[in-house]
């Protein structure tokens, strides 16, 4: 199941990175035309890349390590996440507008 993940994010990756898979962000695909305008779609696309890639490395690192080393770095793992997460709102929200 994990790796199944693990390929998922590293296609929505790859996606991203192209500068295609704007409609797969959740608001920016429901926002009107004239909103859009106001965002570069090949750096939120850049964006969502890191986030998704950075993401997908700590599922791998989760996988290389085993079960019994996850156990103590589990909450490190989440945070991490979590950072992840609050730095990609920010900087979607201040480098990617043109």
């Amino acid at each position: 199941m994990e790796y199944a993940l693990v390929f998922i994010l590293t296609v929505l990756t790859i996606i991203f990175w192209s500068g295609k898979g704007s409609w797969l962000i959740a608001g920016y695909n429901t926002m009107d035309d004239k909103e859009k305008q106001k965002y570069n779609r090949k750096k939120l696309g850049r964006v969502m890349a890191y986030c998704l890639g950075s993401v997908d490395i700590l599922i791998i690192i989760s996988l290389i390590l085993g079960e019994e080393a996850m156990e103590n770095l589990k909450n490190i793992f989440s945070e991490i996440v979590i950072f992840i997460v609050i730095l990609t709102i920010v900087l979607a929200n201040t480098i990617c507008r043109k």
